[in-house]
């Protein structure tokens, strides 16, 4: 049998998701309002799958068909293995625009427009967590809920618009230059458009 108490998550998520809508009622900026809505969502899928954990925690200890132990048990493994492996994701799951991947085991981060990983030796990752006064006190649910559950949330935004430019619609000496330095400027055109002027600062 599992050792995760499923009703016990059930009902924290289940408290948490209305602790985060009774929050919401004192946001006073859109990037807070979006954060307590992402949340609220997730938190209402987390309880729809506690809840299906538990259906299957259920059978498995009533069942009384020897012929239906195995498939009784590889429900409940998945249920186990998605709240483990995905929901208790040690890199967290992103509330905000984030389009960043950092692994942290390799300490490097993957440029979505470079398309290349990067090492945190190189370049700091791009991003910014936003700060709790502007998550209108959601930083703090979020840390109770990571804390109660093992469920992390992020609130990070990345330091720079990532969309890759299309080459075609570039000049093409310009485009030649893309990770390098221009003579007439110290970025070049495509450099700026690619990598933005924060490229490289910590965020």
């Amino acid at each position: 049998m599992s050792d995760i108490d499923f009703l016990n998550l059930f009902a924290k998520f289940s408290g948490f998701r209305i602790l985060v809508l009774a929050n919401r009622l004192d946001c006073t900026n859109d990037l807070a309002l979006r954060a307590h809505d992402r949340l609220e969502q997730e938190l209402r899928q987390l309880s729809d799958d506690m809840r299906w954990s538990i259906t299957a925690q259920r059978r498995l200890l009533l069942n009384t068909d020897p012929a239906k132990s195995e498939d009784l048990a590889e429900w409940l493994w998945n249920c186990e293995h998605k709240f483990m492996e995905f929901w208790c994701d040690p890199e967290g799951n992103d509330l905000l625009e984030n389009r960043i991947y950092i692994d942290h085991g390799s300490r490097e981060w993957y440029d979505p427009r470079s398309q290349v990983w990067v090492s945190f030796h190189d370049a700091h990752p791009p991003i910014q967590d936003v700060a709790g006064d502007e998550l209108c006190g959601l930083d703090k649910i979020i840390a109770q809920i990571h804390g109660e559950t093992g469920v992390r949330f992020t609130t990070y935004l990345s330091g720079w618009d990532i969309d890759r430019p299309d080459p075609d619609d570039l000049d093409p000496e310009c485009y030649e230059d893309l990770h390098g330095l221009d003579s007439e400027d110290p970025l070049s055109a495509i450099h700026h458009r690619v990598h933005g002027d924060t490229l490289g600062k910590q965020a």
